[in-house]
């Protein structure tokens, strides 16, 4: 009986085949896991853990938000807001604490005697990294502000 021979190009034809399947169900896989994860946090809120900060701009000025939790309850901790002016070297820092709202990306900003003077709306986060965004109102003014860290940078005071 004689041996069929193969070609080469057929060879590796199959090959790749079984790679475009193999990345295909691996994306596959990331963007489900991807959807679940956004589905949860939108349903039973997001991670406030972490700090957000404003891009740098030209005149060196920044506002930065930090949210630090016990790690277990998600739906209280503390905040503390920082706004630098560089061009008039000052600086206002303001803390307190948050609590949940209904809804669970919602949380309402008390000050340290308990009195309501903000709100802090988490549109998304991950919690072991770098990506998010959150909406501080606070002062009568909205700001928008992208995660930059999983960890709660606290500021005591700037040196001038």
């Amino acid at each position: 009986m004689q041996k069929r021979h193969v070609p080469f190009s057929w060879r590796i034809g199959v090959v790749v085949l079984y790679a475009l399947i193999l990345l295909s169900a691996l994306l596959a896989a990331h963007w489900y896991g991807e959807r679940t994860r956004i589905l949860d946090g939108a349903t039973a809120g997001y991670s406030l853990r972490g700090t957000y900060q404003n891009p740098k701009v030209p005149d060196g000025s920044c506002f930065s938000a930090a949210f630090m939790n016990d790690g277990v309850a998600t739906d209280e901790g503390e905040w503390q807001l920082v706004f630098y002016d560089a061009e008039a070297q000052r600086q206002w820092v303001s803390e307190g604490t948050y609590q949940a709202t209904i809804d669970p990306n919602v949380y309402t900003l008390l000050d340290e005697e308990g009195q309501e003077v903000g709100s802090a709306h988490l549109a998304y986060a991950t919690q072991e990294g770098t990506t998010g965004r959150i909406y501080i109102t606070y002062g009568g003014e909205t700001y928008s502000l992208p995660k930059i860290s999983s960890q709660p940078a606290i500021y005591a005071d700037f040196s001038w």
